[in-house]
């Protein structure tokens, strides 16, 4: 998730993107299904987690509180119904 910069910690116009690859690191795409594009808040880097289920969970945690899940490996987005203080990790585990 890349920053417009270091004086203004959001992303680029906004757009709250996760990009994933699906060739171990040689290209990377962005995925924006589900995701805001009016975002004014960062992904800190322990805010992101993927569980270990097929297909796997992704969830993300912004600094304004608001956590997207993705219940398809990333391929859709939803926001969960809770605003949190800025959110510094997230963790995956199961029950």
């Amino acid at each position: 998730m890349p920053l417009t910069g270091d004086n203004f910690r959001y992303p680029p116009d906004g757009r709250l993107r996760v990009y994933r690859t699906r060739d171990q690191g040689a290209s990377w795409a962005p995925n924006a299904s589900g995701l805001p594009d009016d975002c004014y808040a960062s992904v800190l880097r322990g805010a992101l987690a993927v569980d270990e289920l097929d297909p796997c969970g992704v969830y993300v945690g912004t600094t304004a509180g608001n956590v997207y899940v993705s219940r398809d490996g990333g391929e859709t987005w939803m926001l969960l119904p809770v605003t949190l203080p800025k959110v510094l990790s997230v963790v995956a585990f199961e029950v």
